[in-house]
């Protein structure tokens, strides 16, 4: 981002006096207050948790009208920035911050852990249960991805399904599903999703394709299955479920 944009959106969201405060502290400051947000923000120099923190913070990104949400998921959490927003936000809700990579997962415990509605899940989301491989893709830390194999992979770590997380933390439904993973949409929305998307209120998702070929005809040719609204943003899909519907001791837990 320009400076003199990053400036605009600061003025626009902060006003002057902590516009200016932001502005010269960001990139200078390992950590720092952020107006709205409960805690200090932990940043990375030279890392590209500087522009996750302009996408976040700055232009606001998930600065969408929600219903009072009492069960968040930030799947693809990174270093924690947007649980931190949404548990700031919405300190009522329970935020589930799930982060594969470990220097990633690091600061997402140190810019969550005074919050006592976001819990940390060092894991991956993916269509099962599973081990995968953390591949770096060569284009800075949030960008990390997953897959079943890879030459570029730099460790293993765990992968979870959607279905498995509601039911290990007693999940009826969902209010907001966050998906940044980096490519792996496209599994996620490939297999099992009937189990969980009808049980989803509200879904916001980025697509990789510049990661993985596919991902966007696959989202799509699964949503066009459901009835939900959708909204685009610069960055984001967001989409509201018109049928949701809670999950009941009726409806299978596969």
């Amino acid at each position: 981002m320009g400076r003199f944009l990053k400036l605009y959106w600061l003025l626009k969201n902060y006003g002057l006096f902590q516009a200016l405060k932001i502005f010269l502290l960001l990139g200078r400051r390992n950590f720092f207050k952020v107006p709205g947000i409960k805690h200090h923000i932990h940043l990375r120099k030279n890392t590209t948790d500087i522009p996750t923190f302009e996408q976040v913070f700055i232009t606001q990104e998930y600065d969408i009208p929600f219903n009072d949400p009492s069960i968040i998921i930030d799947g693809g959490a990174n270093v924690g920035l947007a649980s931190a927003y949404f548990a700031s936000h919405f300190p009522e809700a329970r935020v589930y911050a799930i982060e594969p990579e470990p220097s990633n997962f690091e600061m997402l415990k140190k810019n969550t852990y005074l919050y006592d509605n976001i819990t940390p899940i060092q894991a991956a989301l993916w269509y099962k249960n599973d081990e995968l491989e953390i591949v770096d893709q060569g284009f800075g830390a949030w960008a990390f991805a997953v897959a079943e194999q890879s030459h570029q992979s730099v460790g293993k770590t765990t992968a979870i399904s959607i279905p498995h997380l509601m039911e290990a933390y007693n999940l009826s439904s969902i209010d907001v599903l966050k998906i940044d993973i980096e490519g792996a949409e496209k599994e996620l929305f490939s297999e099992g999703f009937e189990t969980w998307l009808p049980h989803v209120k509200t879904l916001l998702i980025e697509l990789h394709d510049q990661y993985k070929v596919g991902c966007s005809k696959q989202f799509f040719d699964t949503m066009r299955q459901y009835d939900f609204s959708f909204h685009a943003t610069e960055d984001i899909l967001c989409l509201r479920n018109l049928k949701f519907q809670p999950k009941t001791a009726a409806t299978s837990n596969d």
